[in-house]
């Protein structure tokens, strides 16, 4: 009997070891990396304490578990400059996950940045601002952040999200109340009554956002404004070759004029300015055709819309530029083939007896173009130039050009391609095995003051694709995003953002589309009828309420619904 029962709970242990020992097997591994730190050298410290905190706060037992060269030398790298050299970290730490970021302070307050990397190329980031006192908490809220972001750990979000709450004696400031606008964590004190992690769209019946029909074509961009000075907002859109003009009635775009252009010019850019100071806005359209740009200038008047300069060879767009940020026409001619915005920079446009000239040139961070540029006013601090990169990548420069940050997303991503020339003179044809390259033409970002009249805000468009972070050519975006973004000091960061748009956002403006003496934002979408529809695209303008009486919101709707 004694045997019997020793044999049996020796069989049970041993089942209950090897149950033990399966299930260890299936947690997942991490390292955290060293943190790159800025800021003085007295909180120099608290990156390697950062870095032991963040191992233990991250650790789920027998899910996700620290490696067994966390600590050790090895794990003593710097963060991994791409994809590629992460994954060979990994192999060598014997790891299933990267964690590395910065740690920046500028005092009082500091800010992390993190990024979590698994070993099939999927990565999540995480950043939040914070006092410096707080830095414990503050990474304790990222932790729960990460986990609730790879694994949905029972609880993690919601407690994040509870600790993220503002107390109700917080001052409130003045944002948008629009609920299909999300207020971001943006180190002002702020009274969110959104939640900030809903990241999908409201019902259609939402207050404050109105949607028209949908228009038979996929659009290339859009700008907003009173064309021909009656007072009263004209929306234009441009789509491959042709510029249409509307007028929002209601929920309805009345088209009121319309211009068709050579099927082979590809519109990709539109601007508004008043060259005459006149009251009537100049529609200035930059094209590209036969491998070199064609632009031209439109006017609306009397209800018609007609040609006012054609065929001009260099790519146009339009531009606040310092000391007055006053819009400015801007050119860049080609440079030849290969070098599709290499014909010596970007310069002020002078326009004399129907001639297109280039005037005074601009100082521009080196391949920065026509399309890719604006200017940030920061009060007390002149302005930052902007520039997206090829890589649809924000990155800030000082008035003197020194590079201050990159952004780790891509914003402004559009699908309008331009094919370069790639043959080595005219007339020789290009290389056999040559890959055809292509520039793609962002999204406008747009500079506004939306809150108060010093504090100016760099609305850009946030694709939404896991696809596009792997391939660089995908560009048939499915959902996107439109975010307000200020400079903090360290980098630019979310003030707001809308809730998630179904389809691919192809141009943004502020005006008064409403015609009700107050702004909206306006928002150009390209509908996505699947990746093998695409020739079926629509194009849809959505308008949202900037500044909303919060008592028209009713009352308000539960999380998530």
């Amino acid at each position: 009997m004694t045997r019997t029962f020793v044999r049996l709970l020796a069989s049970i242990l041993l089942v209950g070891l090897m149950a033990a020992g399966a299930w260890a097997a299936l947690a997942k591994t991490y390292v955290v990396l060293p943190f790159a730190y800025n800021g003085p050298e007295k909180y120099k410290h608290i990156g390697k304490g950062a870095q032991s905190m963040l191992s233990s706060r991250l650790n789920w037992r027998e899910h996700f578990e620290p490696g067994e060269k966390s600590g050790s030398k090895e794990a003593d790298a710097a963060a991994p400059a791409s994809k590629v050299e992460a994954s060979k970290l990994m192999d060598k730490l014997g790891t299933d996950f990267l964690v590395y970021g910065s740690f920046t302070v500028i005092e009082p307050e500091a800010s992390v940045d993190l990024t979590v990397q698994s070993r099939d190329g999927n990565t999540w980031t995480e950043s939040q601002r914070m006092p410096v006192d707080s830095i414990i908490p503050g990474l304790e809220r990222m932790a729960q952040n990460i986990r609730g972001q790879l694994f949905e750990r029972p609880g993690d979000k919601a407690k994040a999200e509870r600790e993220d709450k503002p107390k109700p004696t917080e001052k409130a400031v003045n944002v948008p109340v629009n609920p299909d606008i999300i207020v971001g964590e943006t180190g002002q004190s702020q009274l969110a009554t959104l939640n900030p992690r809903f990241r999908y769209e409201g019902s259609p019946q939402t207050p404050g956002r109105w949607r028209s029909q949908a228009l038979p074509f996929a659009s290339n961009a859009m700008a907003v404004g009173d064309l021909d000075g009656d007072g009263k907002t004209e929306i234009v859109i441009v789509s491959d070759s042709a510029v249409r003009v509307y007028r929002n009635k209601g929920t309805q775009l009345e088209l009121l004029g319309e211009l068709k252009t050579n099927p082979r010019r590809k519109l990709v850019n539109v601007g508004l300015i008043d060259t005459t100071r006149s009251g009537v806005l100049d529609i200035v359209v930059a094209g590209h055709q036969d491998e070199a740009p064609k632009s031209m200038v439109l006017n609306f008047k009397g209800g018609k819309l007609t040609i006012k300069d054609d065929n001009i060879p260099m790519y146009l767009s339009v531009v606040r530029i310092p000391p007055n940020f006053q819009p400015t026409l801007l050119g860049q001619k080609s440079g030849g083939p290969g070098r599709m915005f290499q014909g010596g920079g970007v310069g002020e446009v002078i326009h004399q007896g129907g001639q297109y000239t280039l005037g005074k040139m601009l100082q521009l961070p080196e391949l920065a173009n026509v399309f890719s540029i604006a200017y940030l006013p920061i009060k007390g601090e002149g302005y930052k130039v902007i520039n997206i990169d090829s890589s649809n990548r924000i990155t800030v420069y000082t008035e003197k050009l020194d590079l201050q940050s990159k952004s780790q997303d891509t914003f402004c991503s559009s699908a309008i391609a331009l094919e370069e020339d790639q043959s080595i003179a005219p007339g020789l044809g290009k290389p056999r095995d040559a890959l055809a390259a292509y520039y793609y033409v962002p999204v406008k970002p747009v500079v506004a003051a939306l809150n108060q009249p010093d504090q100016y805000e760099l609305l850009v468009n946030k694709d939404i694709s896991v696809a596009a972070q792997i391939f660089d050519r995908f560009r048939n975006f499915s959902q996107g995003e439109v975010h307000s973004l200020f400079w903090d000091g360290v980098g630019m960061n979310l003030f707001w953002k809308t809730r998630r748009i179904q389809g691919a956002v192809t141009g943004v403006d502020v005006g008064d589309v409403n015609n009700d003496g107050k702004k909206d934002l306006v928002i150009c979408v390209n509908t996505y009828p699947g990746a093998t529809g695409l020739e079926n695209r629509k194009t849809i303008i959505l308008g949202y309420d900037l500044n909303m009486d919060p008592n028209a919101l009713g009352a308000p709707a539960a999380d998530g619904q």
